[in-house]
């Protein structure tokens, strides 16, 4: 049995509408003049505007082509505000109809407080098995394996050095946010640094948890400046990451998240299946299993991404290539989409 099938090309073409429209309104969100900050070689674009009697600098991304693009639209996008509203909620109505994978209520719920407090646009990206759900409408195909998809956990993660470079941060703030929702810090060995939220009374979603990149020979607690939330640290994380993209996913009128590249999270869930404990076999088996489901898939509408990736994680050192190289002994089928 194939592990997808490929959605109708009108799919497609609403995802990225409605895509496009949930980055216009972003933009649209825009109170005052545009400034440049410059950190490094990056450039910064921020919302410099007076709230009271202080002034407010908000992130809204870094400087690109696409992004002056949009903003030099700015006064059309602020006067369309309700006819996009109306067209996303049309849209995600239409998609709906193609039985892709959406949010559960709760998981609505999280995501968007996690989103209406700037989570993904100061850095954060959603990872783990939801963002995966989300590769569907990315690739334009529908999931046909449901082992792969259940989750009770909710990973956000984000780059240290980012969180403190954008000089802003989530208002509420998510320990706020994740509060009002019934979410209380999780104990660890460090109490004082709790990087693990429960919900233990009504919420489909028990855990959301909070990650990082380790560059340290040991993976410990780091504190995101711009979220504003404790993250555990983790190695290999770095690559999944990195040129994270823009997803929108079908609750209410659309979520506008990050999700990590596919070809990517594909690579990376080679690497997190070998390194298991024998705790985590069924953990492993699932990541076995998402990676090869994007494998298949990328193998055959996108190699050039799937084969750069694959090299890109080799050229980083030998523990790389002996996570890769248990992964294959383990479900030797896969090595075929990289050969």
């Amino acid at each position: 049995m194939a592990h997808y099938s490929s959605l109708s090309m009108a799919a497609q073409g609403w995802y990225y509408d409605l895509l496009s429209l949930l980055i216009d309104e972003e933009v649209a969100d825009i109170k005052g003049t545009i400034i440049e900050k410059n950190k490094g070689n990056r450039t910064y674009l921020y919302d410099n505007y007076r709230l009271g009697s202080k002034t407010v600098q908000k992130f809204i991304g870094l400087k690109t082509d696409a992004l002056l693009e949009r903003l030099s639209g700015l006064n059309e996008l602020k006067e369309k505000r309700e006819i996009r509203r109306k067209a996303r909620s049309s849209l995600v109505k239409k998609l709906r109809t193609e039985r892709v994978l959406s949010p559960d209520v709760s998981t609505g719920k999280v995501l968007s407080a996690l989103s209406a407090s700037g989570t993904f646009r100061l850095g954060g990206t959603l990872i783990g098995t939801n963002a995966f759900r989300a590769y569907e409408l990315e690739l334009g195909v529908r999931f046909n394996s449901g082992d792969a998809i259940g989750t009770m956990d909710l990973d956000i993660a984000g780059f240290e050095r980012f969180s403190i470079a954008v000089d802003d941060v989530a208002i509420p703030d998510i320990p706020a946010a994740l509060t009002s929702l019934g979410y209380n810090p999780a104990p660890s060995l460090d109490e004082a640094r709790p990087w693990r939220w429960i919900n233990h009374i009504d919420s489909a979603v028990r855990e959301v948890e909070f990650l990082t990149p380790c560059f340290d020979e040991a993976e410990h607690v780091k504190y995101l400046e711009a979220l504003q939330v404790n993250a555990q640290s983790l190695h290999y994380l770095n690559f999944l990451l990195r040129d994270a993209i823009d997803a929108a996913l079908l609750y209410r009128d659309g979520i506008l998240v990050k999700v990590p590249r596919p070809e990517r999270y594909a690579i990376h869930k080679l690497i997190v299946a070998s390194r298991r404990d024998k705790r985590g076999i069924l953990k492993s088996r699932k990541d076995l299993l998402q990676a090869g489901i994007l494998m298949e898939i990328l193998h055959e509408t996108r190699p050039g991404d799937l084969s750069d990736a694959y090299e890109e994680a080799l050229e980083e050192g030998s523990a790389w290539r002996t996570h890769i190289e248990y992964s294959f002994e383990k479900a030797p089928y896969l090595r075929r989409f990289v050969a």
